[in-house]
């Protein structure tokens, strides 16, 4: 986990100056930098998951899928499934695995930040990834 406060620059603005989303986004990076710094100087690893829980009737299907999960990423990111964020489709476990292999890892990702590009968008487009918006 690299420390982000050392290498976040802050956004300074002189009167006048015109305030565009990119002024945030670099204001929010420093932020959210600076918090992590002080996290990390305070805790070892400061992530990993609070609560996991795993469908076990997706289990006996052969699929794998998460019911519930709660954490933080080691860059900070915190998940909340289903609460905040949608639980993925169940993935098929054969495709996992060689005829006489017993385990396997299982790995919880995302995308990685774009420092400077798009990270996010309303709908589909070019760059892959999209905000899924639900309601309840």
């Amino acid at each position: 986990m690299r420390r982000q406060h050392a290498t976040t620059p802050t956004c300074h603005l002189g009167q006048g100056a015109f305030l565009t989303p990119q002024h945030l986004q670099t204001q929010d990076r420093f932020i959210e930098g600076t918090f992590q710094f002080r996290l990390q100087a305070l805790n070892f690893r400061p992530w990993g998951f609070a609560d996991l829980r795993i469908r076990h009737e997706a289990l006996s299907e052969e699929n794998f899928a998460i019911s519930q999960a709660q954490g933080i990423f080691p860059d900070g990111l915190v998940f909340d499934i289903p609460g905040s964020d949608a639980a993925s489709e169940p993935k098929p476990l054969a495709t996992f695995f060689e005829p006489e292999q017993q385990s396997s890892d299982v790995y919880l990702a995302i995308p990685s930040e774009r420092e400077k590009g798009l990270n996010v968008s309303v709908s589909k487009t070019k760059f892959g990834y999209a905000l899924h918006r639900r309601s309840r």
